[in-house]
């Protein structure tokens, strides 16, 4: 074969290596704006909070935005629906908590709006979001029957004066670790029935307690887009 032939196809080859790794490096280095985002919290079916986060993708990875003034507001945008002004931290998270002024609107309520506004500064613009949530309750429970030990999860929609169950929900069923959750099945997740309980065998039987021999059981719900994160706790032998 003429060597002519192998000597351009080498320098094709390297020139077209050269361009892909131009490509990639030049994607690397994009920085785009920051952007914002709302969170519902509630912790044992008592403590709501909200939690906005700023970031921006730089490159293939998103990163916090620190220094970001953002108010959050229970419904529209106005004095008299501010929950709360925060400024992000060095994560690009900040939380705001129900004030009492605002507890008897947010009582009231079963499904609700979260506005979040953050201040224009220097090189950001002013940046918006918002989340519309239903109020719920995430309830544990644990039953043994022919040696069989499960633990259920029930989660109910607040409508009006009653609290009714929901159905195809995802939830984590796992136990307390220094180091984070151990399921306590073999799933990672578990879907509610028609009665809103979501139910797992306890298949961990090797984990020791604490120094009386009790276990922290938690549930959980992450990142529902009609209920936001739920979790409880519940202390068993």
């Amino acid at each position: 074969m003429n060597p002519n032939y192998h000597h351009k196809l080498f320098i094709f080859l390297f020139l077209l290596l050269g361009a892909t790794l131009s490509k990639t490096t030049a994607q690397d280095s994009v920085v785009a704006g920051p952007t914002l985002s709302v969170r519902y919290f509630v912790t044992e079916n008592k403590v709501p909070y909200i939690e906005v986060s700023t970031k921006r993708k730089v490159g293939r990875i998103f990163e916090p935005v620190e220094g970001i003034p953002v108010n959050v507001y229970l419904g529209e945008a106005s004095n008299k629906n501010l929950l709360g002004k925060i400024v992000t931290g060095i994560k690009g998270t900040g939380r705001v908590a129900i004030p009492s002024t605002l507890q008897p609107t947010w009582d009231s309520l079963d499904e609700f709006k979260i506005v979040a506004i953050s201040d224009s500064i220097a090189g950001v613009e002013s940046l918006s979001s918002d989340a519309i949530t239903r109020k719920a309750i995430l309830v544990i429970d644990t039953t043994a029957a022919d040696g069989v030990r499960t633990m259920t999860a029930q989660l109910k929609e607040k409508k009006g004066n009653e609290w009714v169950p929901v159905k195809e929900i995802e939830m984590k069923l796992g136990i307390k670790r220094l180091l984070g959750n151990l399921s306590v099945g073999d799933a990672d997740t578990y879907t509610s029935d028609s009665t809103g309980v979501a139910s797992a065998d306890f298949k961990r039987d090797s984990i020791a307690g604490d120094e009386k021999g009790n276990l922290f059981l938690v549930a959980r719900v992450e990142d529902n887009d009609t209920y936001g994160n739920l979790v409880v706790e519940k202390l068993v032998p």
